[in-house]
């Protein structure tokens, strides 16, 4: 079961970079790759269109089924990425800033600008500022816990709107990916 539960991960990762990789080509200058390794002719949209595409046939979801499952789908993969992922947008933003935690960047996040990451951003930052006091770390760790929880139960609303449309193998076969509690 971990191991689906990491595929999951790593597949709302990759249809989060989907969304961040054209924007921040636009924002790459000097020829190509711009100093990153590694990446080379990877499609983060063509990943996560296949992986939709598997969806698609593992729920069997005829087309028009699927025009009306597809977006709360969406939805759902959205809000339980940026409700579990939050933590990893300032280890993506450290790397693209060279470790510099103490530099703002401009550049977009394939984690999004959710409530939880800008509350996740707002602790490390006093986390990184040895003149912030306890009581102001102790405030952003509290904003912190009620964004989480108001994504919890955004995503728990999303879900349910989501088992409405879909049979008890598809709702199944969704559980079994991870998509839906």
């Amino acid at each position: 079961m971990k191991a689906k539960a990491l595929a999951v991960v790593a597949m709302m990762v990759v249809c989060s970079l989907a969304a961040w990789a054209p924007a921040q080509q636009a924002q790459d200058t000097g020829g190509g790759r711009s100093g990153r390794s590694g990446r080379g002719n990877w499609d983060p949209a063509q990943m996560r269109q296949d992986f939709l595409n598997r969806l698609k046939d593992d729920l069997g979801a005829k087309d028009d089924e699927w025009q009306v499952i597809s977006p709360k789908l969406d939805k759902v993969m959205t809000l339980s990425f940026q409700s579990r992922m939050s933590g990893m947008r300032s280890m993506f933003s450290r790397r693209d800033r060279g470790g510099d935690t103490n530099s703002n960047s401009n550049r977009s996040s394939p984690f999004g600008d959710s409530a939880v990451s800008k509350a996740m951003d707002d602790l490390r930052s006093a986390l990184s500022d040895k003149s912030i006091s306890a009581d102001e770390i102790s405030k952003r760790l509290a904003n912190l816990r009620t964004a989480r929880d108001a994504a919890k139960q955004e995503l728990a609303k999303a879900q349910g709107e989501l088992k409405e449309l879909l049979n008890q193998r598809q709702e199944a076969t969704l559980v079994a990916n991870g998509l839906l509690d």
